[in-house]
């Protein structure tokens, strides 16, 4: 069920900010840095455009989410989408954008517009060297893990929305045969709106942030050892600046193990808030066991204090595939989303399909609007099999907020089965469990979610879905609360 907005500007950002990437990257869109960007030649139309309506009935147990009990109503949901591919040689990307309608039968204060876009765009100057690269997304959430709907719907208090994008110059070439360069130079700007017919505490501020990047590596050409010299600049309008350079020495032992030496220096500065300058030393080791898999651990120094890395991916006979990542950085929430969806549009593009993520979301999390030192875990699971998948997740974040130390801890934990009844029908049975255990904001609270779901495809062109969804949230932070809501609902979608 998807995502926010409000009329005026809010409307306009939807609308716009997807083809806005496709309009920007005649100068536009997405790829990490360390991607390497490629003129795809021309095949097909130059313009695909698929548009789709949608209708949702969504049956209620608790429309206001109210503690103890709460009121039925019924709320029609209409959709609007429109997905575009774009590929005339030099420029590239892909666009989808979806509006809402919420229609509430009796909670008619509630009925509001939402919006959710997505977009990717790049358009070579010099092909395979030189091109404008832009992404942008239009996502929603809430402030607090506190108070969501188990169904995403307009007029909730503390429904937001973030709109996120980038644009700027990357450049991939080889120096002298010897090096493979990549750098880049982005402009990033954060918004964040209250909800449609939403009221909204405690919400963060909008960013314009300029980072710089870039990276030489000297590959596979000197045999059992590689060099990688990164570095990186970020600087935000919030007065939070921060500076990387590090030398990497990777040094293979046998074809499969590759022992890790980094060295660098670190500043982080933001005044009143945190002004760290320091060396970074850390050392781990690398193990490849086949060539679809990579695990890495390194520990050492770094911002003054001990520190951990660990990044896996793993596939396995084609039917088990595991994700893991942990990192610790210091940054403000706005850097920290927009790394975040940096690291989703990688993930989109080199992880095995069962792993790739569908949407970016801002992941069960509080929002501040503060400066953190972050810890960050998370791990993925899919099992599959010829006619069913099994899917498990969890994600960690422990938030140091700076200079105050206050802590924000939470974790979140998700399964999901899916099972192909027939060719044309599907069921799926989603568990999910959040909890906050500190917050200076927002106090301790839990939540946990059981959706059931069937999947009709009846046509190439039209699908219908039938589904039921129940959660139970508890709070402590204003006295001890716990909020249920049953959600029956319906849905067809015609792809026009």
């Amino acid at each position: 069920m998807p995502k926010i907005a409000a009329r005026t500007i809010r409307t306009g950002l939807g609308v716009v900010l997807a083809p806005a990437c496709l309009a920007l990257a005649t100068a536009a869109a997405a790829d990490d840095p360390n991607a390497p960007v490629a003129t795809a030649p021309v095949s097909g139309p130059p313009l695909v455009l698929t548009p789709s309506v949608g209708v949702e009935e969504d049956f209620t147990s608790n429309v206001y989410l109210t503690p103890g009990g709460g009121q039925f109503d019924a709320i029609t949901q209409l959709t609007v989408q429109l997905d575009a591919k774009v590929n005339s040689g030099r420029l590239t990307g892909n666009v989808q954008n979806q509006l809402f309608y919420d229609q509430y039968a009796q909670a008619t204060s509630l009925s509001g517009w939402s919006d959710l876009a997505f977009g990717r765009a790049s358009y070579a100057i010099v092909p395979k060297v030189l091109s404008i690269d832009a992404d942008g997304t239009l996502t929603d959430g809430f402030v607090s893990t506190f108070g969501e709907s188990t169904v995403d719907r307009t007029g909730l208090p503390g429904r937001i929305q973030l709109a996120t994008y980038d644009i700027g110059p990357h450049l991939t070439t080889t120096v002298a045969g010897a090096l493979d360069v990549d750098a880049a130079v982005r402009f990033d700007q954060v918004f964040f709106f209250a909800g449609d017919n939403s009221i909204v505490g405690n919400l963060p501020t909008d960013t314009n942030i300029i980072q710089v990047v870039g990276r030489a590596d000297t590959g596979a050409r000197m045999g059992r050892l590689e060099l990688l010299t990164t570095g990186e600049f970020d600087h935000d309008n919030g007065g939070f600046e921060s500076g990387s350079g590090a030398q990497s020495f990777y040094w293979a032992l046998t074809p499969t193990i590759r022992m890790i030496a980094r060295a660098g220096y670190d500043t982080v500065n933001q005044p009143g808030v945190v002004n760290i300058s320091a060396p970074m030393a850390t050392g781990g080791v690398e193990w490849r066991p086949n060539a679809s898999s990579r695990i890495t651990v390194e520990a050492g120094e770094r911002y003054d204090r001990a520190i951990l890395g660990a990044n896996a991916v793993i596939a396995i006979a084609s039917r088990i595939y595991v994700t893991g990542d942990y990192e610790e950085t210091i940054q403000p929430d706005q850097l920290y989303f927009t790394d975040s969806f940096a690291a989703f549009l990688q993930n989109s593009s080199t992880l095995p399909p069962p792993l790739v993520p569908a949407t970016f979301t801002l992941n069960e999390l509080n929002l501040y609007n503060e400066t953190s030192f972050n810890k960050r875990a998370d791990a993925q699971v899919v099992l599959q099999a010829p006619r069913q998948t099994l899917s498990l997740g969890f994600n960690w974040i422990n938030r140091v907020f700076l200079p105050s130390q206050a802590l924000d801890r939470e974790v979140t934990a998700m399964g999901s089965y899916t099972r192909q009844l027939r060719r044309h029908l599907a069921a799926s049975l989603q568990l999910s469990y959040d909890r906050t255990y500190e917050s200076p904001l927002y106090g301790p609270a839990k939540s946990y979610t059981v959706t059931f779901k069937t999947v009709y495809q009846a046509t190439r062109t039209l699908q219908a879905t039938f589904g039921y969804s129940y959660e139970r949230q508890t709070a402590a932070f204003v006295g001890p609360q716990a909020i249920d809501e049953h959600v029956l609902y319906l849905a067809l979608t015609k792809t026009l």
